[in-house]
């Protein structure tokens, strides 16, 4: 039988012992011999994996080894009975981040800074110390500026119930927390203030989190508020500076900072001098700086760099533990840990882009190319794959082998090779690039994302003319996706045969993995809503149908912002279940979508074309006549400029026009 070869930490040495059976009393012998030299006359009383937690069981090894968790710790106790002591110094390796944060409130100032704060942090512990990073403002959110209390205990719920998850079980050896924004420290320690003006005991939080699954009950916890409380010239000394807690009943260490723009004697003097995140940058800066140290030895070091002559003035409140401190270890790049942590749920992982295209065609036509990529690894082929919305890429010619494959108005395109050369190329849409070079010479631009697997090189001139490349995860950009796609396959089906109870049921295991896979923040939840209303439509149940596009429609605008096509099709969507009813509120949706479209695509795109037709209609309807006849006009040209004066969209629109030109033109002459 192979061995098994693990680790084990006893005090500051660290030890390799192999298991030829992976049971305790293997694990101990094992522990015992490799440590004979250093704790003779000592004897083993405990083992422990990463997390602190006892190993007792074979149950409890098998479980540490499925998860990948191989460094062990081991206490010895000497012949003298002499009480085991508990480490004092807490490693964390792969704990759980989460950033929370309030740019704009109801009755407080605005915070400018903490969106800067916020993907700081994000940078310092995602980037610098490889750590897993949920923030509420992440990639795919970056609009947020409000959050309620509600919205806060939902994000910290969603994240440590996965977290807690029993597939993910031990995966965390511990919690980090960071508030930034309004919030005071009062009689029972720091807390929050939220966008609705709600406050929340840092404590309470605490509380929460450990009794809501005992996950992180004995696990070392870092709890931070980052906040500005300067309001119209008022101070009150109390609630300023920086005031640290260790918690070692608990195992929290709880930090509290509150301190202006580089604090010095001089400009003290001005009390009302506006602050910014000055803690945050020193804090990351100095971290950064000093990894595998201990945090109590950072945090003086911040202090000292912050407050300077202050530090001795009692505006920095420290109740620092030797019993008690926490050191964060970066993750190196051979971790295991990491591959099983980069498969779980994160926003931080940028998925298919839905603010220039959105629809089915450009869903199936990504799907299609992931598929390629996919693919392509597993065959150990290199190159690079197009997805764009024209017909074609003149300067691509000169490679003679060029896989073509049209999806709806979208085209893909996958070119083979080890090195792949751009000249004069603007591709509207997706590029996916697979373990090749790719180069550019003269005007290269892709306008929507660039995705690159692990050992994809690109040149640097490209860098700078497209969005940043994304890392290839098949998790989240081809399983979950190809999973959302079969459903959405089988609902058009169902859908096509006006089987629509059936769709609805596909539909609705598509909105749960959506919710369960990604928050309900999040563009596919308002693809998910989008065509559950659809469905809802053509079903002729209007009323449903226009709660789940005024679903769809609330997250697309949290998420994006009024200007995007997707926003402007969920507008005329719901447009159309409101006329379908006979209400005149289709009027204002339709006006709003036709308002938009025109902003984003100025002139050439064939949905400017639909908004005008389908006011006119409405217009008509009502018998406002000349109303109806300019929109009639306006889609015939639009329709004639894109489609052609022979298309039949152009030609129905032309004879609308005419017929209603010819109405009005007779009831003004009989008007006299």
């Amino acid at each position: 039988m192979s061995t098994l070869q693990a680790f084990v930490t006893i005090g500051t040495k660290k030890y390799r012992v192999e298991l030829t059976k992976l049971t305790i009393e293997i694990l101990k012998q094992q522990i015992i011999e490799v440590s004979t030299h250093d704790q003779q006359g000592n004897v083993l009383v405990k083992v422990t994996d990463g997390n602190e937690c006892d190993i007792e069981t074979e149950q409890q090894l098998q479980k540490c080894v499925e998860c990948g968790q191989l460094d062990f710790k081991a206490y010895f106790q000497g012949k003298t009975n002499e009480q085991l002591r508990s480490p004092s110094l807490y490693e964390m390796k792969y704990p759980l981040v989460l950033l929370a944060g309030a740019l704009k409130y109801e009755q407080r100032s605005y915070l400018k800074s903490v969106m800067q704060d916020l993907h700081l942090l994000q940078s310092l512990f995602q980037t610098n110390f490889g750590y897993q990073v949920f923030s509420t403002c992440n990639i795919q959110n970056p609009n947020v500026e409000s959050l309620t209390l509600k919205d806060l205990i939902d994000f910290i719920s969603d994240h440590v119930d996965v977290a807690s998850d029993c597939n993910h079980n031990n995966m965390y050896d511990g919690l980090i927390f960071v508030w930034c924004g309004h919030g005071e420290f009062g009689s029972n320690g720091p807390n929050v203030i939220t966008s609705d003006n709600k406050t929340k005991d840092i404590k309470d939080i605490q509380h929460e989190i450990d009794i809501k699954t005992g996950y992180f009950e004995k696990k070392p916890k870092i709890c931070m508020v980052i906040c500005d409380e300067q309001e119209n010239g008022k101070q009150d000394e109390s609630n300023h500076g920086i005031q640290i807690d260790q918690q070692k009943d608990t195992n929290v260490l709880t930090i509290f900072a509150n301190t202006l723009q580089k604090p010095n004697i001089d400009n003290l003097e001005n009390q009302n001098e506006k602050r910014c995140s000055y803690f945050t940058q020193v804090f990351c800066h100095t971290l950064q700086s000093n990894m595998n140290t201990s945090l109590n030895v950072v945090i003086q070091q911040v202090a000292n760099a912050i407050l300077g002559p202050l530090f001795e003035k009692g505006l920095a409140k420290m109740a620092l533990s030797k019993e008690f401190d926490i050191c964060l270890i970066p993750k190196t790049c051979d971790n295991d840990i990491n591959d099983k942590l980069s498969q779980l749920t994160d926003n931080a992982i940028e998925t298919l882009d839905f603010k220039r295209h959105w629809d089915r065609y450009w869903r199936k036509a990504n799907m299609e190319a992931a598929k390629v990529v996919e693919q392509m690894m597993k065959d150990n082929e290199r190159g690079l794959i197009l997805v764009f919305n024209d017909g074609h890429l003149s300067s691509l010619l000169n490679y003679k082998q060029i896989e073509k494959k049209q999806i709806g108005h979208y085209f893909l395109y996958v070119i083979k090779g080890n090195v792949i050369t751009l000249d004069e190329v603007s591709v509207d849409g997706n590029a996916y690039v697979i373990n090749c070079r790719l180069q550019c010479k003269r005007n290269v631009c892709i306008t929507t994302q660039l995705f690159v697997t692990k050992n994809t090189i690109v040149d640097q001139k490209l860098e700078l003319s497209i969005p940043s490349p994304i890392q290839w995860n098949t998790k989240m950009h081809y399983d979950i996706p190809a999973q959302l796609q079969d459903l959405e396959c089988e609902e058009e089906k169902c859908s096509e045969k006006c089987l629509f109870n059936t769709s609805l049921l596909h539909l609705q295991k598509y909105l749960k993995i959506c919710a369960d896979t990604f928050g309900l923040d999040h563009p596919y939840v308002a693809i998910a809503y989008n065509l559950l209303a659809i469905t809802y439509n053509d079903k002729g149940e209007y009323d449903t149908a226009i709660q789940f596009f005024e679903k769809a429609l609330d997250i697309a605008l949290k998420i994006f912002g009024v200007n995007y096509a997707f926003v402007a099709q969920l507008y005329h969507n719901l447009g159309i279940s409101y006329q379908c009813k006979g209400d005149e509120g289709s009027i204002e949706c339709y006006e709003k979508s036709l308002k938009i479209r025109m902003e984003t695509f100025k002139n050439a795109n064939r949905d400017i074309g639909d908004s005008c037709w389908n006011l006119a209609i409405v217009f008509n309807g009502k018998g406002e006549k000349e109303k109806a006849y300019k929109y009639y006009e306006e889609a015939w040209k639009r329709y004639s400029a894109l489609l052609g004066e022979c298309h039949e969209e152009t030609l129905a629109a032309k004879i609308r026009a005419k017929e209603l030109n010819e109405e009005l033109h007779e009831h003004n002459e009989s008007s006299f």
